[in-house]
């Protein structure tokens, strides 16, 4: 037998299966890819052309005024730490001593060169006069002898009919011509060369005033270079420099620790004003600027609209690291810089250096699609 249609109404086929792959569909398939692009481009447009606020969140602490570094003028090891974190020091006051050990025992060594030089100025103008007395005598003495040595050869001279121009006679003889003139001729030489020794050698002692200039500059070169090294001394002791309050924690872990040239030993923060350092993380960098308005709120605020300031940034840059520092956290840091009127807002002994604090910066104007897109990596 065969089967009857289904009696009763029904509703009309409105669509041919056989016409799913027709020229129709493909048509409005192509439409829609088309509006679907249209839609993508009209959005990327937007998202480029486009500007709109964007807000950075972040955390940080708050400070007293701005905060100064405490560095080393000379590189060393910490000896001794005079501060203790929390305290309210005075500009010029000492924080902490770098060990002069090494300091102290080249002044002592060139104390020491110092004194022998001044014992040798001392001695070689003592010993001048009485030098030069001595060879002044000793030049009478050889003279004398010389005088004496002629006066024997003009003696021999005349016994033996020679005359009695002794000069005449020494430059022309010859030795070995008379055995009596032989010894006259040669005691009158001995004593000429002996003569014009004792003449050299006051000559010589004139020289020993120029030892004495010498060693005169000598102490004073020794002098000047050990005035030097105490003034070199007091960079050794690193002092606030302004009126402040340590920050800094820990500071007892430093004692000891090496210390470079211009190191941070400890941070100060200056009485008056208030500020608020922040924590950026790599990625939020590129969109802050200084200038731009900061919403700081505690952490521990109960009420929100009470407890609230409004800052603007004041500094963007890397973060510093204290030494001996081992810290991993982000690299950049920001500081808002707080007016007198909005500190003055916050409720009476609300606020306290080391306060943690949330905070939001309207960075400006950013493009939308790329405030669209670093939301999505969030």
């Amino acid at each position: 037998m065969t089967a009857s249609p289904p009696s009763g109404p029904h509703l009309p086929q409105l669509f041919d299966s056989s016409e799913a792959n027709g020229p129709s569909a493909r048509s409005a398939a192509t439409v829609a890819a088309l509006v679907a692009s249209s839609l993508l481009a009209a959005a990327v447009g937007v998202g480029w052309f486009v500007r709109v606020p964007a807000v950075v969140h972040s955390t940080g602490l708050l400070e007293q005024g701005r905060v100064r570094a405490v560095r080393a003028p000379e590189a060393g090891v910490v000896s001794t730490v005079f501060v203790s974190p929390g305290d309210t020091v005075t500009v010029g006051a000492p924080v902490a001593q770098i060990d002069t050990t090494e300091l102290h025992a080249v002044i002592d060594g060139l104390r020491g060169q110092l004194e022998a030089s001044e014992a040798q100025v001392q001695q070689s103008v003592a010993s001048a006069p009485i030098g030069r007395r001595i060879q002044e005598e000793r030049v009478a003495w050889s003279q004398a002898q010389l005088l004496a040595a002629r006066a024997a050869l003009l003696d021999r001279m005349v016994g033996h009919d020679l005359g009695t121009d002794i000069d005449s006679l020494l430059a022309a003889y010859r030795p070995g011509q008379h055995i009596a003139i032989d010894g006259a001729v040669s005691g009158v030489r001995s004593a000429e060369a002996w003569h014009r020794l004792e003449l050299t050698q006051v000559a010589g002692s004139d020289l020993a005033a120029y030892d004495v200039v010498r060693a005169r500059s000598l102490r004073a070169s020794l002098r000047s270079q050990i005035a030097a090294l105490q003034n070199r001394l007091s960079l050794f002791t690193l002092r606030a420099p302004v009126d402040g309050i340590v920050v800094t924690e820990e500071l007892d872990r430093l004692l000891g620790a090496p210390l470079p040239q211009g190191g941070i030993f400890a941070e100060l923060a200056e009485l008056g004003g208030w500020q608020v350092r922040l924590r950026i993380p790599d990625r939020d960098m590129r969109r802050l600027h200084v200038g731009d308005s900061v919403v700081i709120t505690a952490d521990d605020s109960p009420v929100r609209e009470r407890q609230q300031m409004v800052g603007v940034l004041g500094y963007l840059g890397k973060a510093p690291s204290l030494s001996g520092s081992t810290s991993t956290g982000p690299r950049f840091e920001a500081i808002a810089r707080l007016s007198t009127s909005e500190a003055d807002r916050w409720p009476l002994g609300g606020l306290r250096h080391g306060l943690s604090v949330r905070a939001e910066v309207v960075t400006k104007k950013d493009r939308l699609i790329w405030v669209f897109l670093e939301s999505l990596g969030e």
